[in-house]
């Protein structure tokens, strides 16, 4: 009949609906979730730091889980709870010891020739002079030997009191340049033997012309001492100024124009040379029991193609050039404390599968899918373990869309945190950090997990807090890696520290210029990363090795690295 609809065709049009709105609702949550991230990316504050609200009622509770963790490792426990500091008055600067004191006396204007002086005040202030460019001048006298003359003329042909040149092509005393070779940067003594008159007619200089060895030159035929290479790779990638801003001050302040071609070709030059020190770091780092990954983006200029090359200087470009994403790659030796990057143009597991193809021992990483390649790769040889820290940033973001669960978790995650301030304020042994984290830290994960399993089934599968549950539930056994060895850590968040050098110098200078220079920029990151670890100062680090590299033995190059050279460094006082 006409204008009825069977019950059968009611119901599946309900159905219908139903899953319609739920998978609606579903994509709606993940909607505001990922506005809720993008509003907080842009005006929200950066730091992920979460101070849970603990009710007067459980707060006896907590303090006494406290008091027995003090009583049975410590008798001290880092504070759950965040405390308020009293402030501080504000204190007047004290002036370091180890500058240099230039002194200005002012006298009265008046006579003070029958006066006694009974006291001096002394008034200080921090001076500053900018930095100064200067000209390097070696001046390497030649010498020969002298020896009394008869009067008779030399047999050999030698010049008269005029000064009329040697037949042997010997150079004259006034300085002009030996043919012979007598002024090669060798140093040798002139093999042919010169006779020069002296001017009295008395004396005479005969034999192979002595000159002092020339220094050898970090880079050769170089105008630019090591002082000013140093000067501009720290400022390039410690304080993050690109070349052109170096390029404008040097112009400013000394009035010499240096093209920023020729900075740019310094740079590269001095990479080159500092290869092997670069590979020398490469191999102790992956020598290292433990090692932390991660990586980072790096925005490279294209290649320009052929016809692009070709093409006159003035003809439109058809489209913007967009930039090549390349990615830094870090590789941390948490018990050396030396740290590598290395370039790479994609963000696959190439890189990583090709530095790991003979290593041995413990990686630790975020839980990006490249990294699990590893393990299927090279896991009868070596352990992924993950960082906790990235799971506990899903939580923490997850307390817009279900606050008293994430609340719950990050409060579990607030108590193994606290085990590990007071393991690293104490300076634990290994062996007792292992102890600790089995009887009071592994319990605490068992039952988050279970905690987890149970409540999965009642949120929403495409929700931030399911998201989040999935991404711990995933990955326990190795999150939980790090309870079976107390030298191991319970996030990466070292690792990402020496990224943070990389983030700012990005912001200034924005790319690379190509690949190779990507790569030399991940060169000296590698270094001056290192120098950060062990509280090397980067300038007279850099300046000292590019004054020794050239003759450095190559069986002894790991003497140069930050590390080691700090330890031959002589203590000031």
């Amino acid at each position: 009949m006409k204008g009825y609809i069977k019950i059968e065709k009611h119901e599946q049009i309900a159905l219908e609906f139903s899953a319609y709105k739920k998978e609606a609702c579903i994509k709606i949550a993940d909607l505001q979730f990922q506005l809720s991230e993008l509003k907080r990316l842009i005006f929200g504050a950066k730091s992920e730091r979460y101070v849970q609200d603990i009710p007067d009622e459980q707060l006896s509770l907590f303090e006494q889980e406290k008091k027995e963790i003090e009583e049975k490792y410590t008798q001290e426990v880092a504070a759950h709870k965040r405390t308020i500091k009293e402030k501080k008055k504000p204190a007047r600067l004290k002036l370091p010891s180890h500058l240099r004191v230039e002194e200005i006396t002012l006298e009265p204007e008046i006579d003070t020739s029958n006066m006694v002086c009974i006291d001096v005040v002394e008034s200080k202030s921090l001076a500053y002079t900018p930095a100064e460019l200067y000209i390097v001048q070696i001046n390497r006298p030649k010498y020969v030997e002298r020896y009394q003359s008869t009067g008779a003329s030399d047999t050999t042909g030698a010049s008269d009191t005029t000064g009329a040149s040697d037949t042997t092509g010997a150079s004259d005393i006034t300085g002009a340049s030996d043919t012979t070779g007598a002024s090669d940067t060798t140093g040798a003594s002139d093999t042919t033997g010169a006779e020069i008159t002296s001017t009295d007619n008395k004396s005479t200089a005969k034999g192979p012309i002595y000159i002092a060895d020339l220094p050898s030159r970090f880079i050769d035929k170089c105008i630019a001492h090591e002082s000013l290479l140093t000067a501009i790779l720290v400022d390039k990638y410690v304080d993050h100024l690109p070349l052109f801003r170096t390029q404008s001050r040097i112009e400013r302040t000394a009035k010499l124009r240096i093209p920023r071609s020729t900075l740019s070709g310094w740079v590269a030059q001095s990479a080159e040379k500092m290869l092997v020190m670069y590979t020398k770091l490469q191999q102790i780092v992956l020598l290292s029991f433990y090692l932390q990954l991660d990586e980072t983006r790096m925005e490279v200029l294209p290649e320009k193609t052929k016809k692009e090359a070709n093409a006159p200087p003035n003809k439109k470009k058809s489209k913007k050039s967009k930039t090549h994403r390349g990615f830094l790659f870090g590789y941390l030796a948490m018990q050396e404390q030396l740290v590598f990057f290395e370039y790479d143009k994609t963000r696959t597991a190439n890189n990583p599968l090709r530095n790991l193809a003979n290593y041995e021992g413990t990686i630790q990483t975020d839980c990006y899918n490249i990294y699990d390649q590893i393990e299927k790769v090279y896991g009868e040889r070596l352990i992924l373990f993950h960082c906790l820290n990235h799971a506990r940033r899903n939580f923490e973001k997850a307390l817009d869309n279900d606050a008293a669960k994430a609340d719950y978790v990050l409060g579990q995650f607030q108590r193994l945190y606290a085990i590990e301030e007071v393991a690293r304020r104490k300076e634990w042994s290994a062996d007792k950090i292992k102890q600790v984290r089995q009887e009071q830290a592994k319990p605490i994960l068992e039952k988050l997990f279970d905690w987890m399993e149970e409540k999965n089934d009642e949120v929403l599968p495409a929700s931030s807090i399911a998201k989040a549950f999935t991404y711990m539930l995933k990955r326990k056994k190795r999150m939980m890696h790090y309870l079976s060895d107390g030298r191991l850590h319970i996030d990466n968040n070292p690792i990402e520290n020496t990224f943070r050098k990389i983030a700012v110098g990005r912001r200034n200078y924005l790319f690379a210029g190509s690949h190779q220079a990507a790569q030399h920029a991940a060169m000296f990151y590698s270094f001056f990363a290192c120098c950060h670890l062990h509280d090397v100062d980067p300038t007279q680090w850099l300046q000292d090795v590019m004054q020794r590299l050239p003759e450095h033995p190559v069986n002894q190059i790991e003497q140069l690295l930050p590390h080691l050279w700090k330890s031959q460094q002589t203590d000031p006082s």
